[in-house]
């Protein structure tokens, strides 16, 4: 299969899936596509970077920090660790 051929198949099956699912085929295809590069050109300030400033919403980090928002805090016991 040519490689525009593939590429649209890709996109028209990942249009067909909810917008959260789109996310993750996206996260993949980026994921994929950074492992043919070299150690130089992973940044990671720059991958944390774009992760941070993704504007699309995250609900399942939104609720957990709300339901931690609450919990009493205690200083850290090196002891425990």
């Amino acid at each position: 299969m040519p490689s525009a051929d593939l590429a649209a198949r890709i996109a028209e099956e990942a249009a067909a899936l909810p917008p959260e699912k789109q996310s993750t085929v996206l996260d993949f295809v980026l994921f994929v596509k950074q492992q043919g590069r070299s150690p130089a050109a992973q940044d990671g300030d720059a991958a944390w970077e774009r992760i941070i400033n993704d504007p699309r919403p995250r609900p399942k980090l939104e609720a957990y920090l709300k339901s931690i928002e609450n919990e009493p805090t205690e200083p850290l016991d090196l002891d425990r660790l």
